[in-house]
């Protein structure tokens, strides 16, 4: 099922990992304003 897609061009391989890399920094920014007290980042490892 997924073997024509096995060698997507690396444009649209870049593309996705640029969207993920992105998606990422934006949680790790809100996570980082989230966290002015510890608390809330001992609470996100539980």
């Amino acid at each position: 099922m997924v073997a024509n897609n096995l060698k997507p061009s690396s444009g649209v391989v870049i593309d996705i990992i640029r969207l993920l890399l992105d998606k990422l920094l934006d949680i790790w920014d809100d996570i980082k304003k989230d966290n002015k007290d510890k608390n809330t980042l001992l609470w996100v490892f539980k």
